[in-house]
């Protein structure tokens, strides 16, 4: 008689692995400023230095290849490498000097899944604004040469400096420091100062500079 065996196989049923799948992001600010729509323009003063920071990552599951960051102002953006595994970022920078009265640039970064071959993109932008200083020292020009030589012609302290625009309007006033040094943050325009002094000895003077002097 015949011996039989019941053999039981289990069979488990594994699912294929899934797609690499690419994404990559950029995140762009301005001195560590996120200013990405115009109503949040970084304020600047004319010839303050810029540095641009394009962070970019890699949000899929894909490594990417061949990454690529071009400024549509300022040209390519240089990066410490370009390739990115899932999850990893980098930051690419690019400095500059604030000149434009209102500056908007947009960069573009793209980039090339390892495994699935699919070509990706992001972009973002940054805003800024600059305003301009009017200011020096206001003093009694002993040579009548037009500058001031510290520590050897007199600055006027406490004296009352008014700013107007090209129109004759009173848009602000300060006063000079001890150091008569005065100081005025404005938007690009012109602009002349008056000034007005307290001190009976200082009116005696001769030879006031910048009584009336126009930007």
């Amino acid at each position: 008689m015949g011996i039989y065996r019941k053999v039981v196989v289990d069979v488990i049923k594994t699912e294929p692995p899934a797609p690499k799948i690419p994404e990559i992001d950029l995140e762009k600010h301005i001195n560590s400023i996120d200013a990405d729509i115009e109503g949040r323009a970084v304020p600047l003063v004319q010839g303050d230095k810029i540095i641009w920071e394009y962070i970019i990552t890699n949000k899929g599951t894909d490594i990417i290849d061949d990454i690529k960051v071009i400024d549509d102002k300022e040209g390519e953006v240089p990066c410490p490498k370009k390739t990115l595994n899932p999850s990893e970022e980098m930051v690419c920078n690019l400095e500059g000097v604030a000149n434009d009265p209102t500056y908007h640039n947009i960069a573009v970064v793209t980039g090339k899944g390892r495994s699935s071959g699919k070509e990706v993109g992001d972009e973002d932008s940054s805003w800024y604004t600059t305003v301009y200083l009017i200011g020096t020292h206001f003093w009694i020009d002993a040579n009548k040469d037009g500058f001031y030589q510290e520590g050897i012609e007199e600055p006027i302290p406490y004296a009352l400096v008014e700013l107007f625009d090209e129109n004759g309007t009173k848009i602000a006033e300060t006063t000079t420091n001890e150091n008569g040094e005065y100081l005025f943050y404005v938007d690009a325009g012109s602009y002349y100062v008056k000034f007005h002094l307290f001190q009976k000895s200082f009116r005696e003077k001769s030879g006031i500079y910048l009584m009336n002097r126009k930007w």
